[in-house]
């Protein structure tokens, strides 16, 4: 989607919401939900025919032995499955779109595979859960900022400049 379409979208959409790590959202209503994300990974989940959509931003792959968080991926996944369908998805007709997942930051092993940890459960629930990706961006060096507009199911990525450690 070019930057004018999104602007022209921007202009009919009276809620932009950001999501911060850990969030989740879903909603039937017109809204332009964004978020930044370096190794972290959103999943963006819409149903075409009620044209609900979602999105997650989490951090890390799985729980494991820590409490339940969207923090992670195999629960905020799960979370955001179960919120679409609670808000009126079919979830049968839900599409995913991943995002992020990306090596940002120079971290030495076991820390230096966060973001490729992070896509491979996103794929691998989606899977787990016969949601179809439509599409993907992720890996990279750079981080990301994304819009995903309700109505349609769009996401509009942006690649972010390297870092380079400057505050």
């Amino acid at each position: 989607m070019s930057t004018l379409a999104l602007r022209h979208h921007s202009a009919t959409v009276s809620n932009s919401i950001f999501l911060e790590q850990g969030e989740i959202r879903a909603t039937a209503h017109a809204e332009i939900i964004s978020t930044i994300l370096g190794s972290c990974v959103s999943v963006c989940l819409f149903d075409p025919s009620s044209r609900i959509s979602g999105m997650n931003h989490f951090l890390l792959a799985e729980a494991g032995d820590n409490p339940p968080s969207s923090r992670y991926g195999d629960i905020a996944i799960e979370q955001l499955i179960t919120t679409m369908v609670q808000v009126g998805a079919n979830r049968s007709r839900l599409v995913a779109k991943v995002f992020g997942g990306g090596a940002v930051l120079p971290l030495a092993a076991p820390h230096a595979f966060i973001g490729r940890d992070n896509v491979r459960v996103a794929t691998q629930e989606l899977a787990r859960h016969r949601i179809p990706v439509v599409a993907q961006s992720t890996g990279g060096t750079q981080g990301m900022l994304i819009k995903l507009l309700t109505t349609t199911g769009d996401v509009f990525a942006k690649k972010l400049g390297p870092m380079n450690g400057q505050v």
